[in-house]
């Protein structure tokens, strides 16, 4: 019997993820973003199934930045990084109440259960890695909902990208450093996510919201600032710029590097 665990779902996922950000921001060598996926040994010491990036880090280099930062108590990352870090979860249907059903919800919902326990006590639990990769800037951490229930639905040949709530991890109240077990409940399929044992409302996307809001954000300042550094290194070499400081600082609000993938036949 096919059984619906997080490998599963991330898998049954991930071409339509691929498609929507190579359509939407572009991706690989000839886009605006990188996708990482480490190891489940490599995984469990930066909190995370997999990343969609813009970096010029290679894989190993953008793994130890994050290990590095994941090994101190802050997961300070040295580096700024854009992007989401995305962390599956199986979501169950709940048509019974019990101790761990929110209050105010009612009959059925659908909850994912949080891996708060750490396996050691010197040791965070990955949502406590989450929640401080979470306190970076340009790192959007979700906890990746699918609401797929039935075992055929895996066999459909496009995944359904509605049937993907993400849960913002930075709404989360706390890092539940208690041990103990908490959640993250939906009342819907829907709906927003709240986060429990304490029912807190928190925020909410879906897929192909959450691409735009890194469109957004590589338009912020700081992105722009990432800009400049990248055409220095591009234009520098080339003797194309005089006075580098000055030339660059009037050039990179309005110029980017565009790249054009001739497969593709697109700008990207």
């Amino acid at each position: 019997m096919l059984t619906i665990n997080e490998a599963t779902l991330e898998m049954h996922f991930h071409a339509a993820l691929m498609e929507l950000f190579r359509e939407t921001l572009g991706l690989g060598p000839t886009g605006n973003i990188e996708f990482f996926k480490y190891s489940p040994q490599l995984e469990k010491f930066v909190g995370f199934d997999q990343a969609y990036v813009k970096t010029e880090m290679s894989e190993e280099e953008l793994y130890d930045e994050l290990k590095a930062a994941a090994s101190t108590k802050s997961y300070k990352l040295n580096k700024r990084i854009y992007g989401y870090f995305l962390q599956f979860k199986v979501v169950k249907h709940r048509v019974r109440s019990s101790r761990s059903t929110p209050t105010g919800f009612t009959i059925p919902y659908f909850s994912s259960d949080l891996t708060t326990q750490r396996k050691k006590a010197n040791d965070p639990s990955q949502h406590e890695l989450l929640c401080q990769l979470a306190q970076n800037r340009g790192a959007m951490v979700y906890y990746a909902c699918p609401m797929v229930f039935d075992r055929t639905d895996l066999y459909r040949p496009k995944a359904n990208l509605d049937k993907l709530m993400l849960a913002d991890v930075s709404s989360c109240p706390d890092a539940y450093k208690d041990n103990a077990r908490h959640f993250v409940c939906f009342q819907t399929e829907t709906g927003p996510p709240t986060w429990c044992s304490d029912p807190v409302d928190g925020r909410g996307i879906t897929a192909k919201r959450f691409v735009s809001l890194l469109a957004e954000k590589l338009g912020t300042p700081d992105a722009l600032v990432e800009n400049a550094r990248m055409l220095e290194t591009f234009l520098l070499p080339r003797n194309l710029v005089a006075d580098a400081e000055d030339h660059l600082r009037l050039m990179s609000d309005a110029l980017s590097i565009v790249v054009v993938s001739e497969a593709e036949g697109a700008v990207v």
